[in-house]
């Protein structure tokens, strides 16, 4: 497992109540299973049928997940994690 800093945005950020979380995992499947586990309601924003909801954007070093493996995106030590709500305005 290796340190990575998981950014939080919006809705994400509120339900969580910081904007910045260090957490340690392998891989993406599991540094969402773990934020998911120790805040609750987090799990509903940010996954949908056991995969990423479509509307979150999530981003591994500014590099979109969906250009990677998904939930599967191996990570490194100092990986920076960014998830990104649906944001509407105007």
């Amino acid at each position: 497992m290796v340190k990575v800093t998981i950014k939080l945005f919006a809705n994400l950020r509120e339900q969580v109540g910081k904007a910045k979380i260090e957490a340690d995992g392998s891989d993406l499947r599991e540094v969402i299973d773990i934020l998911i586990g120790k805040y609750d309601g987090l799990g509903e924003l940010i996954i949908k049928n056991g995969e990423i909801h479509p509307f979150i954007h999530v981003m591994v070093n500014g590099i979109s997940v969906k250009d990677k493996d998904g939930l599967d995106t191996v990570l490194n030590a100092g990986d920076e994690i960014a998830l990104f709500p649906p944001v509407s305005g105007g």
